[in-house]
């Protein structure tokens, strides 16, 4: 038996092995001190480069409202009065809504068809697609293979986007991250580590 003084094992049953107390411990270890990613914070200033668009901000004295956008090829301008107080939470709320409606848009004119894709090329079957709003995980698969994506997924390049997707693609054949998994994904993604290490880098867009 083995016996722990570490007391956020306090309530775990025992007997454990010392292999299963130090993976606890470590897991625990890695919980405490994982960093919250901040969420965004926009200025006057701010070039925020999605994956089809960049934003920009531009004064506009003439706006009667709080801000107004307008998408021209590649670029989501969003006006402001000059006074505007961009630390203001409510504006920063506001911002956010504004650039997740377009990426919505976006998600629902890329995503589905680039999944079909994906799909056709490796060989792999679903039965639906949806669009959310997660701001927790970028896809999820179900045991019926319906998949649901993220619109912050417009938020990555390419390359991430398609390895998300593939990886919900995978877990239509294995609904777990055990060993089948990662074959099928590094058998698609010889850079599996680096990639999964990248989309690591990017945070969700939290309205």
């Amino acid at each position: 038996m083995c016996i722990t003084t570490n007391p956020l094992l306090a309530h775990s049953v025992f007997p454990l092995s010392d292999d299963r107390v130090t993976w606890i411990l470590n897991a625990q270890h890695e919980l405490m001190h994982k960093t919250t990613t901040p969420t965004y914070h926009f200025s006057p200033q701010t070039t925020l480069k999605t994956n089809r668009f960049v934003v920009r901000f531009a004064p506009d004295d003439s706006l009667r409202i709080t801000f107004a956008a307008r998408r021209t090829n590649d670029e989501l301008l969003i006006g402001f009065r000059s006074e505007r107080d961009f630390e203001n939470s409510a504006n920063q709320r506001k911002i956010r809504h504004i650039i997740a409606h377009f990426l919505q848009i976006e998600a629902r004119q890329t995503l589905p068809a680039r999944l079909t894709a994906l799909a056709q090329i490796h060989g792999f079957e679903f039965t639906q697609v949806h669009i959310n709003s997660a701001q927790t995980r970028w896809g999820s698969c179900s045991a019926k293979r319906v998949i649901n994506l993220s619109y912050n997924l417009m938020l990555l390049p390419d390359e991430l986007i398609d390895f998300v997707l593939v990886h919900e693609l995978c877990h239509t054949r294995e609904m777990n991250h055990g060993v089948r998994f990662k074959q099928l994904m590094t058998g698609i993604f010889a850079n599996y580590a680096a990639l999964n290490a990248a989309l690591k880098q990017y945070r969700p867009l939290q309205p």
